[in-house]
């Protein structure tokens, strides 16, 4: 699906009357935008001028000119802002004078691939093999999403994920867990013999307490010799925050936020 939106300059004695024209223009531009984009399509912007235009594309790039600009997206903010693909946050303003037209072009979110890496991640090290039969499954067409977990991940969401590498040093499995521990509780209780380490906040009230957990799977499970691996990014001294599956001895799958 596409849609342009060509832009007419208005000429008005009244100012008053101009910027009425143009912030119509620019809500019609956000409202086509927002019906498009949705949880299977995504939207290009771009921005055609009538000449060559400076933009500015982020640290990275830094300014580029062109009569024909692709942006990530466009709000509005006293005027018409864009946000181009490397921008994270602030967006910049669009210079209307040169405008000639905005065109929106709506194509399938598809993270077939990136699914699929994840899987296939958790294959080769033998780590969180259920939730790599549940991704599968979906792969495949035999569920319409990832189940095994309260989220609706299907192939339309983009995986989440970070870096535990500063967590785990990028020890292998097998490395970390000879430096496993037995955490039984009292004389009676069974025990619970598993990895973990924790990485404390830098700063006080201001960053995470990051920490990886790592155990084998139960002898009986449809997965033995095969890891569990779970990581988590908690606010300092809460217990409460971010938690994520491994997928590989450095990266982790977020799951949800408690």
């Amino acid at each position: 699906m596409q849609k342009v939106f060509k832009f007419e300059k208005k000429e008005c004695a009244d100012y008053t009357e101009a910027h009425a024209h143009t912030q119509t223009y620019i809500m019609e531009v956000i409202k086509a935008q927002e019906e498009m984009n949705t949880a299977e399509t995504k939207v290009q912007v771009t921005l055609t001028f009538s000449k060559a235009t400076e933009l500015w594309y982020g640290r990275r790039r830094g300014y580029e000119t062109a009569r024909v600009h692709q942006v990530k997206s466009l709000f509005p903010s006293g005027g018409l802002c864009y946000m181009a693909p490397a921008m994270r946050s602030r967006g910049r303003r669009v210079p209307l004078y040169d405008l000639v037209s905005v065109t929106l072009t709506a194509g399938e979110r598809n993270y077939t691939k990136e699914w699929a890496a994840i899987s296939r991640s958790m294959r080769k090290h033998r780590i969180n093999l259920a939730l790599a039969a549940d991704i599968d499954a979906m792969l495949a067409g035999e569920t319409d999403k990832v189940s095994g977990c309260g989220n609706n991940w299907t192939i339309h969401t983009k995986p989440r994920t970070a870096s535990f590498a500063d967590v785990t040093h990028k020890q292998t499995l097998d490395e970390m867990w000879a430096e496993r521990q037995d955490y039984s509780v009292g004389v009676d209780s069974a025990p619970r013999i598993y990895f973990r380490r924790m990485k404390r906040a830098k700063s006080m009230n201001r960053g995470r307490d990051r920490s990886v957990t790592l155990q084998k799977y139960a002898d009986d499970s449809d997965y033995p010799e095969a890891w569990y691996f779970a990581a988590a990014s908690e606010y300092e001294g809460c217990g409460n925050g971010s938690y994520y599956l491994m997928y590989s001895p450095t990266r982790a799958l977020y799951l949800e936020d408690d």
